[in-house]
């Protein structure tokens, strides 16, 4: 039977379509009846409101954060050992976890983490610890992908463990006029010029060849 069919069962409570190849919903439309509906894993073209399905309280999808009409709001939130005590004042660099947040507002999987590999297993542990109130999309809860920030600094973590190790990063030096985005400057501090040239009245212009790194330090 197809989903097309389905649409004069309109006595239908629950109804499970995960893992087909379903693009269009819309045929479910007068399932006025309808409590809760599954379509994980379909190649959806979109996800109509539903106005008729006013008892449909469980919509098992998976949405984009971008569509959301509420984002998830985190009320249990766990740190790893790298990200605790650090300061603004710290050098400080960002991982990333992408989880998916069920509609009962915890983190049902993980899935790429971007950040230092001696990283992950602990950002992996904390982030499955946090819990949300869920996304809501056309005024149900939601299934979304996040992604939840860590910040660490080498210091500090190297502070937390002594035995970890880093291996350091290659980097590629790239001249100035190659780069799609160039540096903007945060912070200028001017030079203290010596009290004899100011007393002879000398001006003219020092250049100072420097290199600016990923950590945004010259």
């Amino acid at each position: 039977m197809t989903h097309t069919a389905l649409a004069n069962l309109v006595h239908l409570k629950e109804l499970d379509l995960r893992n087909n190849q379903i693009k269009d919903l819309s045929p479910l439309s007068n399932l006025v009846h309808l409590e809760k509906l599954r379509v994980e894993n379909n190649p959806l073209d979109e996800i109509p409101p539903f106005p008729n399905l006013v008892k449909l309280t469980e919509l098992d999808a998976v949405i984009d954060f971008s569509r959301l009409e509420e984002h998830p709001f985190a009320i249990k939130t766990v740190e790893p050992p790298f990200s605790r005590g650090i300061r603004d004042s710290d050098d400080i660099e960002t991982l990333l976890v992408l989880i998916l947040i069920g509609q009962k507002g915890i983190v049902e999987q993980v899935g790429e983490i971007i950040g230092p590999p001696q990283f992950h297993e602990a950002a992996k542990e904390a982030a499955l610890q946090w819990q949300f109130i869920p996304g809501i999309f056309h005024q149900k809860k939601v299934k979304t992908w996040f992604k939840l920030p860590f910040h660490y600094t080498w210091l500090r973590a190297k502070a937390e463990d002594p035995a970890l190790e880093f291996e350091a990063e290659e980097e590629e030096l790239v001249e100035l006029w190659k780069v799609e985005q160039q540096p903007t400057v945060k912070k200028q501090v001017k030079p203290i010029y010596p009290e004899d040239a100011r007393k002879a009245n000398i001006e003219g212009r020092v250049f100072v060849l420097g290199v600016s790194n990923k950590k945004v330090v010259p």
